[in-house]
């Protein structure tokens, strides 16, 4: 099995007044003094382009996905998404913290993600079974205060899994996706308004059910 894992892509709108509040506007500001130099759509066309050249059998995509959570971000990264989803590849996707801005959007953002995996459904605790793969999709996110960009590890999910997770992984690769990494590139812990609230109990969690892989995204920086 193929799999091909993005994340970030950071689909940018402007805001009509009624879909301000003071998290969009922040982000808005930000995206427009420093941002919009960095993430820009054809760059993304182009790697997906190049991506589909080869498609995988399954394409990770691990948050952020808009900048500011708006219906017409989740509508323009649909179309941008639709090379791959067109080709008939499911893309797994969970959401990032730009992605719940004001959790104003829920309802498009949960059809969006439902649209993206072409027919694929969990198990009852959540798992996507694969030959030879299980992936377990995390929500990390909550809405945050200016300035904060922090998640929390639900532990329902984890507990949940843990009722599929009960036999030793045998003959059977399992990964683990999220938006939140559980260390920064250098290996040290996360800034306490940006990181993984309870990163332990993921931590411990991928150890105990010998988790093959973590993808995730969130700090702009490529590392294993």
């Amino acid at each position: 099995m193929r799999i091909a894992h993005i994340t970030d892509l950071h689909v940018a709108r402007a805001p009509s007044f009624s879909e301000c509040n003071p998290k969009r506007v922040l982000g808005y500001v930000n995206y427009r003094l420093f941002r919009s130099r960095l993430y820009q759509e054809r760059v993304a066309v182009k790697a997906l382009d190049a991506l589909m050249k080869r498609p995988p059998d399954l394409v990770l995509l691990t948050g952020d996905i808009t900048q500011h959570g708006l219906d017409s971000e989740f509508d323009a990264a649909e179309e941008l998404l639709a090379p791959v989803t067109g080709g008939g590849v499911p893309i797994l996707a969970v959401p990032g913290n730009h992605d719940i801005y004001g959790n104003i959007s829920r309802d498009r953002r949960q059809r969006f993600l439902d649209d993206l995996l072409l027919g694929l459904y969990p198990d009852r605790q959540g798992v996507f079974h694969f030959k030879g793969v299980e992936i377990l999709p995390l929500a990390q996110g909550i809405p945050t205060p200016l300035f904060f960009s922090h998640g929390r590890q639900n532990s329902g999910e984890l507990r949940r899994a843990r009722e599929v997770w009960t036999e030793p992984a045998r003959g059977v690769m399992r990964l683990v996706c999220g938006h939140y990494p559980v260390i920064d590139s250098h290996g040290g812990r996360l800034l306490y308004f940006r990181g993984l609230r309870e990163a332990a109990k993921l931590i411990d969690f991928c150890r105990e059910h010998k988790v093959s892989g973590y993808f995730c995204g969130h700090n702009h920086k490529r590392f294993a």
